[in-house]
C-alpha cells in the first residue's frame, strides 16, 4: 500500500495514447525538515512513454540509477560497483506512482479507489470541491482521506487516523498546463508523529520536456550484462 508519500518519486505515464511525443524529463529537489536539520536531495527523472518505464539518476550519496517499469520490476544500479539489485512488486509499478494520476488526468480519486478506498461525501465549499474517502478494513494507520479540489486541480488532501486527528496533509501547487494534462511544479507534505513532532518534505520539479525524440541516453539506459547482482536484505 502506497499512501502517496512523496519518497518517492514518482512517476509517471503508462498510455501513450495521451501524447505524440514518446519522452518525458524532469528535475526534482527534494527536501526534508525535522528536528531543525535539512536535508536535500536531486534527482533526474527520464520517462519512456512507449515502454512505460521510468529511469531515475540519483548523484547523492552515492550515483545510483533507478529503472522501473509497469509490471512493478525495480532496479537499482550502482556505477561505481557495477552492481545491480532487483525486486519486484506492484507497489513499484510506474501506474501506482503519485504524478501518474496527474499526467493521465485521473486526479478524481488520485488512486484512492484502485486501492480499496470508499468515496462517502461529496460537497461545495465556496469555490471549493472536498471528497472524502474511507480507508478500507486492511488499513489500520488511515481511517479517512480528504482531497480538495479547485476546478479540477486538486489543492490539498489530509489524512486522518481513527481518533479523526490529521496525521498528514499534502498541499499541491505551483500547477503548469501542459497541451494534455496539468501538473503541480510544487509539492508539500507535513506528516505528525505526534502533536508537537512533525516531519515536512517538500518537492519541486523543473525542466519538464515533452520530445518526439529523445534528447539524452538516458532514456534508454541499459544495466550492464556484467553487472554484479546484490541481494536486497528482507526482514525474517
Amino acid at each position: 500500500m502506497k499512501y502517496y508519500t512523496l519518497t518517492f518519486f514518482l512517476i509517471i505515464i503508462s498510455n501513450i495514447n495521451l501524447f505524440s511525443q514518446n519522452y518525458l524529463s524532469l528535475n526534482q529537489k527534494f527536501e526534508t525538515l525535522h528536528n531543525g536539520f535539512k536535508s536535500t536531495a536531486n534527482t533526474q527523472f527520464y520517462y519512456n512513454i512507449s515502454k512505460s518505464e521510468l529511469i531515475s539518476v540519483y548523484e547523492k550519496p552515492e550515483k545510483m540509477i533507478q529503472i522501473k517499469n509497469n509490471k512493478g520490476e525495480l532496479k537499482i544500479y550502482f556505477p561505481k560497483k557495477n552492481s545491480v539489485a532487483m525486486i519486484q512488486d506492484n507497489s513499484f509499478s510506474t501506474s501506482n506512482d503519485f504524478i501518474y494520476y496527474f499526467i493521465n488526468n485521473e486526479t478524481q480519486s488520485l488512486g484512492l479507489e484502485k486501492e480499496g478506498f470508499t468515496l462517502i461525501d461529496s460537497k461545495q465549499e465556496g469555490k471549493y470541491v472536498v471528497l472524502t474517502w474511507m480507508a478500507p478494513a486492511k488499513i489500520k494507520i488511515i481511517s479517512t482521506i480528504k482531497v480538495v479540489y479547485d476546478g479540477d486541480k486538486p489543492i490539498y488532501s489530509e489524512y486522518k487516523n481513527a481518533n479523526n486527528n490529521a496525521i498528514k496533509k499534502i498541499y499541491y501547487y505551483n500547477y503548469t498546463r501542459e497541451k494534455n494534462f496539468q501538473i503541480p511544479m510544487k509539492v508539500t507534505e507535513i506528516s505528525y508523529k505526534t502533536r508537537t513532532d512533525s516531519i515536512i518534505k517538500r518537492m519541486s520539479f523543473t525542466d519538464l520536456k515533452l520530445e518526439y525524440k529523445p534528447s539524452s541516453d538516458l532514456f534508454n539506459f541499459k544495466i550492464p550484462e556484467d553487472a554484479k547482482l546484490e541481494e536486497i536484505p528482507t526482514n525474517k
